[in-house]
């Protein structure tokens, strides 16, 4: 029943486009390591660097994307201004230029939210690096036939999550970032031949090796949860994910799976509330995708569940995918009543790699998106802006209204909203002209005839009812 059924979805997918969500999560990766997508420079220049940037940033922009997994942390160095870890080389830091810092002020100018992409445990090749240098003890090698040579930080061993803490909370205090989201955040794919015995005779405690493990995993994902939310409470916790969860008996081929393979168990991490969101990495076609993706809704546990797409997979030498293949991903979470999507990687979607971008612009992301309030959080909708006007300045036309104060602190956004009709639904993603603006005014370049209404939006996504209404 289960196959039919995908294969009905599949014809509707294939033949209808599926009405763009108002509130949808719109990702990208932006990947550090070895320059993959940033910075491109080979001189460390931090002008060119910053240039670099902003053409990222202005291309999510343009395509309606509103969230960026930028990567703050690779293999034991960072991207920021750290007491505990190098910067990594690739990077032209000062202390006149913090990248991180740049972002999210460039981000934010955008619209766009900034979640802060940490790897936790791969520590590269580079033994002599100082990070692995000074950790010995808690260092492991990974001796398997693919991962020969490499290095990780132990999750058996309490100091990793007492160390992995230190450099979190650092982050959390002295960035303004919107979230915080994991990357292999588990053991090697190849976890038996891991070089984890002495740990595990010393601290399993009569639990099997696979239980102990992911237990292992849970305890500090359990504590970067609690911590991040006693520091800011509106920073977002997620974490990609393996793309399968766990055997599924309707798919025939082998493929990697997170609770079996990499002692990852995000099923528990949502339900017991220590994740906002997961990104499972669901980089396969759809005999793959879409029982996989039936599964990971089971388990969402009333949190989100964003597939990430690999569109590197439309490269010639990753498998060059037809771009319909992506689209048909997005058209599949949107029917299964996922959050959203992300994609993998930015510098395929910059590049318009298959026309992917112009049809993302075209079809599937032609108005903006809101973010899905994190209502176990926070549920109280801030209060509507207040007095809003047009203002006529020779050729020019500025929408403005009043500044809203929040009580305790917390910032607040604003959300604008335009129709030729009165009233004006805000339900309507049609009418949705900008999103998440820090300023009280906006620059108004339709004809008149045109109504319009601000809504207030704060961190937590939660989002006032419309404003009075203003007429051109």
């Amino acid at each position: 029943m289960r196959h039919i059924l995908f294969f009905n979805l599949f014809l509707i997918c294939h033949t209808v486009l599926i009405a763009q969500p108002k509130q949808e999560v719109r990702a990208a990766w932006v990947a550090t390591v070895f320059s993959l997508d940033w910075p491109k420079q080979t001189i460390k220049n931090a002008e060119a660097q910053q240039k670099e940037l902003i053409v990222i940033f202005d291309k999510l922009k343009k395509a309606n994307f509103n969230t960026v997994f930028f990567q703050v942390r690779l293999r034991g160095d960072v991207i920021y201004n750290s007491r505990y870890e190098p910067v990594n080389r690739n990077i032209a830091f000062s202390p006149q230029y913090d990248p991180l810092s740049f972002a999210v002020e460039e981000c934010h100018k955008r619209g766009l939210e900034l979640h802060a992409w940490f790897t936790p445990y791969n520590l590269g090749r580079d033994h002599k690096s100082p990070t692995i240098c000074n950790h010995t003890d808690i260092v492991k090698s990974c001796k398997s036939k693919n991962k020969n040579g490499e290095y990780y930080f132990d999750p058996g061993e309490p100091q990793t999550n007492q160390y992995l803490l230190s450099l979190i909370t650092e982050l959390v205090s002295n960035y303004d970032i919107d979230g915080f989201h994991f990357d292999r955040i588990r053991y090697p794919d190849a976890g038996e031949d891991f070089d984890d015995f002495p740990t595990f005779r010393k601290y399993s405690n009569g639990q099997n090796t696979r239980t102990w493990r992911r237990e292992n995993i849970n305890t500090f994902v359990y504590a970067v949860y609690d911590a991040i939310k006693a520091i800011k409470p509106w920073v977002q916790v997620s974490s990609s994910v393996v793309g399968v969860y766990s055997n599924l008996p309707s798919v025939a081929r082998s493929y990697l799976k997170a609770y079996d393979d990499a002692y990852q168990d995000p099923a528990d991490w949502l339900k017991k509330g220590k994740h906002d969101f997961i990104v499972p990495m669901m980089y396969f076609t759809n005999d793959l995708f879409l029982p996989s993706l039936n599964e990971w809704m089971d388990y969402s546990s009333g949190r989100f569940i964003v597939p990430g797409l690999g569109i590197f997979k439309l490269d010639e030498n990753e498998g060059n995918w037809p771009p319909e293949w992506i689209t048909r991903q997005i058209q599949f979470s949107r029917a299964n009543n996922a959050q959203g999507n992300a994609f993998f990687r930015t510098l395929f979607l910059t590049e318009n790699k298959k026309g992917i971008l112009d049809e993302l612009i075209r079809n599937y992301y032609t108005n903006p998106a809101l973010l899905y309030p994190l209502k176990w959080l926070k549920d109280t909708p801030p209060t509507p802006p207040a007095d809003p006007e047009i203002k006529k300045t020779g050729n020019t036309v500025q929408l403005q209204w009043q500044e809203l104060k929040n009580s305790n602190n917390e910032k607040v956004f604003y959300n604008v909203y335009c129709s030729p009709f009165t009233p004006v639904d805000i339900s309507n993603p049609k009418n949705i002209i900008a999103t998440r603006l820090e300023t009280t005014s906006l620059p108004i370049k339709n004809p008149s005839g045109y109504y319009y209404v601000i809504t207030s939006y704060d961190r937590y996504h939660n989002e006032s009812i419309a404003s009075e209404e203003v007429y051109l």
